[in-house]
């Protein structure tokens, strides 16, 4: 099966599926801090982008999960030997461990022992967690670019403007909603825009990022082609062909052994 990547309908529908998910939070922040509806049949908790475990949620998290599928068929197809092959399935592993994070928010979990460990955040840092992981992303961010400065043209930009897009949501933008939420006390309309923002641009970034790894295989690689055949055990086909050989032993010698008969009878 072949599969053949248009690249301005990838972005077109990514775009709307991001839209979408924006207006549908848009309306969840309205139901709760407008018209103090927690729940509306529960589209308020499936919609808000600010909690965990709804589509948002899941959307940003298989989207990151395609993202690694595609870094990982790159380093697939590529021959032993290649330079940079070995980046590729690094790169399917940091898509990876983020498709899990997003899906089960493991980098909150740093939040206090890392406040303990500083003896207490604010501002800026008012979400600890961003200490390491920023570091983290910055060292690995810099470790990449010779990497991604050597793909071609149209990958290259992508990926540069993907990393860009959702690094400023990831941390600039939770960076600024964590001051808000220190100087304002707690988490309201506003607090909401703010992490509306932030999710926006993170989706946007996987998009980005899928775009650039489907313009790569594109370019570089040809076709996506899935094969899928069915698998047989070794073991399975060597006894099949064992037992055809010995059916067709055992027809010959019956065929000798009538044909012996049949001559008999006829001198008889």
């Amino acid at each position: 099966m072949s599969v053949r990547f248009c690249e301005r309908k990838f972005l077109v529908f990514g775009c709307s599926l991001i839209v979408a998910l924006v207006l549908a939070n848009l309306m969840a922040l309205l139901f709760k801090y407008r018209l103090q509806h927690d729940s509306v049949f529960g589209f308020v908790p499936l919609f808000e982008m600010n909690t965990e475990l709804n589509v948002p949620t899941y959307v940003s998290s298989i989207g990151l999960l395609f993202c690694g599928l595609a870094a990982l068929y790159v380093w697939g197809r590529l021959e032993q030997g290649v330079r940079l092959r070995m980046h590729w399935l690094v790169l399917a592993l940091a898509f990876f461990a983020m498709s899990l994070d997003e899906f089960a928010m493991l980098h909150e979990r740093l939040d206090q022992p890392v406040k303990a460990l500083l003896e207490g955040t604010s501002g800026v840092f008012y979400y600890a967690w961003i200490i390491p992981v920023g570091t983290f992303a910055l060292v690995f961010a810099l470790a990449y670019l010779p990497f991604v400065w050597r793909l071609p043209p149209r990958p290259r930009v992508l990926i540069f403007l993907a990393g860009a897009s959702y690094v400023a949501g990831a941390i600039g933008l939770e960076m600024l909603g964590g001051a808000y939420h220190d100087s304002h006390g707690g988490r309201d309309f506003a607090y909401g825009l703010i992490t509306t923002a932030e999710e926006t641009l993170e989706m946007l970034g996987i998009l980005l990022a899928a775009t650039g790894l489907l313009s790569y295989i594109a370019s570089e690689i040809g076709e996506l082609n899935i094969a899928l055949h069915h698998a047989r055990p070794d073991g399975l086909i060597v006894r099949r062909g064992r037992l055809r050989r010995v059916v067709s032993r055992a027809r010959g010698a019956t065929a000798q052994a009538m044909a012996v008969r049949g001559r008999r009878a006829s001198s008889a």
